[in-house]
C-alpha cells in the first residue's frame, strides 16, 4: 500500500510539472504608461497660473506633460550618474576618511539632475471649455504623495487613450493622443461655423519657425511642433494648405480657403527632446499565491506594476521612493498579494494592498540604530512576520 501511495505521488508530481511546462507563457516590456492619467490630487503640486486646474497628465519618465483647463505644462527631468572619474575620487576620499564613509557612499550612488518646465496657455479661450478623457484603458493608477507634510495615498486614477478640450474656442475642440513613436499628437477640430484663426498658443519663452516647424527651446534641445497637416474630417485625402503664424511668443494657424460647412481637422504633432537617461529599468520581480506578477522598476519614482496570471497590466503604484536621492531598497509580495517596498537609505517602508492602495507608510521604522539602511526582505514560513536585513 505504501509503494502504491509513493507511485501515485510521483505520477501526480510529474503531471503538475508537465502541465506547467505546457502552459503558454507571456512577455511584457517595462515602461511608463502611454495614457492620459486623470488627476485625483496626485498632480496638484504641478498646477500654475498658466495651466489652471490640472485634469490629466502623461508620464513618459523623463518627460511629463500636464493638461490644465487653461494651458499645458511640459516638465523635463534628466537624471545622470555622477561620472566615473568623480566616483573614483569619492572612493579614495571614502577610504581616506572612514568616519565620513557614509557620506561618500551616498554621493557615489547618486544621480545628477537637470530640469526645465515649458508652459503654454490657450490665449483668449472660452470660459465654457470642458476637458474630458475618452477611451478608458483597462489598467488604473495609484500614488503615494507627500502632501501638507503627510504621506497621502491616491487610488484608482483612470487612464485614457485621448483627451479633448471641448469648446475651447467657439465651435472648436482640441484633441490630444499619444504618438506611437515619440511625443504626443494634437488635432484642432473646427466644426462648421468655427474660425481656426481664433486658436492661439502663448508660450513662456522665445520661439522660432524653421522650414515650417515650430521650435520651442529647452535645456535639453527643442520641442518641435511639426507643420500641420489639414484636411476635412470626412475626407482625409482632401488636403488644405495650412501653416503656423508667429507673433512674438504667440502661435496661430493660417488655413487656406475651405468649405466652412464641413468639419476641418488641423493636425500637427509634438516631438519632445530625447534623453539619454534610461528610466525603464526593472529591479525586482515577485509573484503572489494566485499567480499575479509584480514588478518593481523605474528611477524616479520607483513603481510597482501588477500583471494578471495571463499578462494583463492591472495597475501601477508610484511609490514615494527613487533610486536617485536614496539608494535602491528592496521588495517582497506575500501570498495574498500585499506588497512591501522600502527605500534603501535612509530606511523607510510601505505596505501596498493587492488592489494597489497604500495600507500604511512608515518613514521612521527605527531599529537598533537611528540610521539603519534596509536592503533585504524575507517572510517567515507562515508569513506572520516580515524580517528585514540591513546595515548601519
Amino acid at each position: 500500500m505504501r509503494s502504491v501511495f509513493i507511485l501515485l505521488m510521483i505520477l501526480g508530481t510529474s503531471s503538475v510539472f508537465a502541465q506547467s511546462a505546457n502552459q503558454l507563457g507571456w512577455q511584457a516590456e517595462y515602461g511608463k504608461s502611454k495614457s492620459f492619467i486623470e488627476n485625483i490630487g496626485q498632480f496638484d503640486e504641478h498646477e500654475n497660473q498658466v495651466t489652471g486646474s490640472i485634469k490629466y497628465a502623461v508620464d513618459f519618465g523623463a518627460t511629463r506633460i500636464f493638461f490644465g483647463t487653461k494651458g499645458v505644462s511640459y516638465s523635463f527631468l534628466e537624471a545622470q550618474k555622477i561620472p566615473k572619474a568623480e566616483r573614483a575620487a569619492l572612493r579614495e576620499k571614502m577610504n581616506a576618511y572612514p568616519a565620513e564613509r557614509r557620506k561618500y557612499e551616498k554621493l557615489i550612488g547618486k544621480f545628477l539632475f537637470k530640469s526645465d518646465v515649458v508652459n503654454v496657455a490657450w490665449k483668449n479661450a472660452t470660459s465654457e471649455v470642458e476637458l474630458k478623457g475618452e477611451e478608458l484603458t483597462r489598467d488604473y493608477h495609484n500614488y503615494s504623495v507627500k502632501k501638507d507634510g503627510l504621506m497621502t495615498g491616491f487610488s484608482g486614477a483612470k487612464g485614457f487613450k485621448k483627451i479633448i478640450y471641448k469648446n475651447i474656442y467657439p465651435k472648436i475642440d482640441i484633441e490630444y493622443t499619444v504618438h506611437p513613436e515619440i511625443g504626443i499628437k494634437y488635432a484642432i477640430i473646427v466644426h462648421p461655423g468655427g474660425d481656426p484663426s481664433l486658436v492661439a498658443m502663448h508660450f513662456d519663452r522665445d520661439l522660432s519657425l524653421l522650414n515650417g516647424k515650430l521650435k520651442i527651446p529647452t535645456r535639453f534641445g527643442d520641442i518641435t511642433d511639426h507643420e500641420p497637416y489639414t484636411f476635412y474630417k470626412k475626407d482625409e485625402n482632401h488636403i488644405i494648405g495650412s501653416k503656423f503664424i508667429q507673433q512674438e511668443r504667440t502661435i496661430r494657424f493660417q488655413v487656406d480657403a475651405f468649405d466652412r460647412n464641413q468639419t476641418l481637422v488641423i493636425d500637427p504633432w509634438t516631438q519632445t527632446p530625447a534623453f539619454n537617461t534610461n528610466w525603464d529599468v526593472v529591479w525586482e520581480c515577485e509573484r503572489d499565491g494566485s499567480g499575479n506578477v509584480y514588478i518593481l522598476g523605474g528611477i524616479s519614482p520607483m513603481q510597482i506594476l501588477k500583471y494578471s496570471p495571463t499578462g494583463s497590466l492591472l495597475w501601477t503604484y508610484s511609490t514615494p521612493y527613487d533610486t536617485a536621492n536614496v539608494w535602491l531598497g528592496t521588495f517582497a509580495v506575500d501570498n495574498a498579494g500585499n506588497s512591501y517596498v522600502t527605500a534603501g537609505s535612509s530606511a523607510q517602508i510601505q505596505k501596498v494592498s493587492s488592489a494597489g492602495a497604500m495600507v500604511w507608510n512608515n518613514a521612521t521604522p527605527g531599529g537598533i540604530f537611528t540610521l539603519t539602511e534596509f536592503w533585504t526582505i524575507a517572510f517567515n514560513c507562515d508569513q506572520t512576520r516580515l524580517v528585514i536585513g540591513g546595515t548601519s
